[in-house]
């Protein structure tokens, strides 16, 4: 099973240098996950597909409950 919205990301989502900048709609759904939901600082996110989809994916299969988030 996969989530519709990571298939808005630009070309080849596990190719080298895809930046999450390269798509408005996903920058700001990124953004507002990592500040709003996981609490953490924008600068500290980065814009390299693999390394965002990375900390998004820990995030959310590493915690007990959606407010415990271990990131």
């Amino acid at each position: 099973m996969k989530i519709h919205v990571w298939d808005h990301v630009l070309g080849n989502r596990y190719k080298r240098g895809v930046s999450i900048a390269d798509n408005e709609e996903i920058e700001t759904f990124c953004g507002r996950l990592w500040f709003d939901y996981y609490k953490k600082p924008l600068d500290t996110l980065g814009v390299d597909w693999i390394k965002v989809h990375t900390l998004l994916r820990k995030g959310f299969f590493q915690a007990d409950y959606p407010d415990q988030i271990p990131i």
